[in-house]
């Protein structure tokens, strides 16, 4: 007889999101810092426009170039820790213990390694660790709902590092050398060449880093992942906040598609044409807008008194709140069963909206 696997609880739900999102965006980080280091040694400067540009890039999210193990990459890997402590025992054992070494790892070297030649090798271990890892979880965790969360969290944060470092170093200002080290960053330099019979351009990298149904580094190949497994997860996609994901999904696919010709021709730049590429390009920048996320979020809470009692008090802090430059609340709002005899809201020290009602 088998078991039934069981309703996944809101946090560990929660945590197997973030740890796919922050694996995610530990290897993104090691890949830009490879780039850069990479081309630091050869270069043996650090203030040429390819250097400059991407150190610009790493600043974006909170990484210093000028560190060969920065204090960023750290913070990820070690939220990346945190998230799998509090459900470690929901996927496999050596996937945890292959966790904590590249924690072990990445703090050995921020204490050994310099910036050029020695991060560059540095980041190639780390890197190796983390597929490590994300092989292990592949391999070993039962496909159930918590397997899917994980997933969900990776192809969510895969698709938005894609997109910013796309739009980042095909900017029209982007300097000599900036389309040859998106495509290193996003691990396609081999599938270019085979793809295409001309040198890395505008056209192609986006093409490929974006567009490409077959390529697991783009950003359409993530959306179509995401819509897979949001299908799979109980209730499907009928259900309102599955249903919203998926209009989702199928709103930023429709505006890729659109970056696509009718025939969905996939020939090399020189083959398909000008008309090809002149389609590509007007509605490329609309492209770039998937990392802001909009987010449909339901909380169910529910309090069993072990007696009958007469009257309690409950104080809710569960209200989302408005972070500038970081979140904007579009709508938002409690319900109680039964309804309070009474109920009053206001602003805490901490800026959130609190609702104590007696029952």
């Amino acid at each position: 007889m088998r078991n039934s696997p069981g309703s996944l609880p809101s946090r560990a739900a929660d945590n197997l999101i973030w740890l796919g999102r922050y694996t995610e965006r530990c290897e993104a980080t090691v890949r830009i810092l490879r780039a850069y280091n990479a081309r630091r040694a050869e270069l043996s400067k650090t203030d040429l426009p390819i250097l400059t540009h991407c150190a610009a890039f790493l600043e974006t999210i909170d990484v210093d170039a000028a560190d060969a193990m920065p204090l960023g990459l750290l913070s990820s890997i070690d939220s990346a820790v945190h998230s799998a402590g509090q459900i470690h025992d929901r996927f496999s054992p050596d996937g945890w213990l292959a966790l904590v070494d590249l924690q072990k790892t990445a703090q050995r070297f921020a204490t050994r390694v310099r910036p050029g030649d020695d991060a560059t090798r540095a980041m190639t271990v780390l890197l190796r660790k983390l597929a490590g890892f994300s092989g292990l979880v592949h391999e070993n965790m039962y496909r159930f709902a918590g397997w899917r969360f994980l997933e969900l969290g990776r192809r969510l944060e895969r698709a938005m590092q894609i997109a910013r470092a796309t739009a980042w170093f095909t900017d029209k200002d982007a300097p000599d050398g900036s389309l040859e080290m998106l495509l290193e960053i996003g691990d396609s330099v081999m599938s270019h060449r085979r793809r295409y019979s001309v040198s890395a351009g505008t056209q192609s990298a986006v093409d490929l880093l974006t567009l490409d149904p077959l390529n697991p580094r783009s950003v359409l190949f993530q959306l179509a992942e995401l819509q897979k497994q949001i299908e799979m997860l109980p209730g499907g996609i009928d259900d309102g906040p599955t249903l919203a994901c998926r209009q989702g999904r199928f709103a930023i696919a429709h505006r890729i598609a659109h970056c696509r010709t009718r025939r969905h021709d996939t020939r090399p730049p020189r083959q398909a044409g000008r008309r090809y590429w002149r389609a590509l390009q007007p509605r490329g920048r609309s492209l770039f807008r998937v990392a802001p996320m909009l987010y449909d979020v339901r909380l169910d809470l529910h309090y069993d008194y072990d007696a009958p009692v007469h009257g309690g008090r409950h104080l809710i802090r569960v209200a989302p709140i408005r972070v500038p430059g970081t979140q904007r609340v579009i709508a938002a709002s409690l319900s109680f069963e039964p309804r309070p005899q009474r109920e009053s809201a206001f602003t805490d020290f901490s800026a959130m909206r609190s609702r104590p009602s007696p029952i």
